[in-house]
């Protein structure tokens, strides 16, 4: 959808990884990593979002944005587990699309804009 300037660094949408029919499994773990052809925000690729052109990148929370643990791009932390009952489970989410690391408002350009991110989800 659209998204105008003075929404970045507010404007945020939910997203989840669901488990279902998981037999046998009680524990999962959750990474989030650029994906293929993705970066991370910022001239010098360094930033804690995710690059998504225009001087624009994303931000994923793990739970809500600002009090949830940030899966950041440049330092990821420990994987975030996830607890499976019964065969199912959710990681909840949050992204939140803001300026580019090192970037100001006045950088961004109008235009679409997507970011990459690949989710890595294991079974210890």
């Amino acid at each position: 959808g659209e998204t105008y300037k003075s929404d970045l660094n507010k404007k945020a949408m939910p997203l989840s990884i669901v488990f279902s029919n998981c037999s046998g499994v009680t524990i999962a773990e959750v990474e989030a990593k650029a994906g293929t052809g993705g970066t991370c925000s910022g001239d010098n690729l360094d930033g804690d979002s995710y690059a998504a052109g225009l001087n624009t990148a994303f931000e994923i929370w793990g739970g809500d944005a600002d009090t949830g643990v940030k899966l950041s791009c440049k330092t990821p932390p420990a994987a975030q587990e996830v607890t499976i009952t019964n065969g199912a489970g959710t990681y909840p989410m949050t992204s939140r699309i803001v300026v580019a690391n090192g970037k100001s408002l006045s950088d961004v350009t109008a235009g679409d804009v997507t970011a990459p991110v690949t989710f890595v989800v294991t079974y210890p």
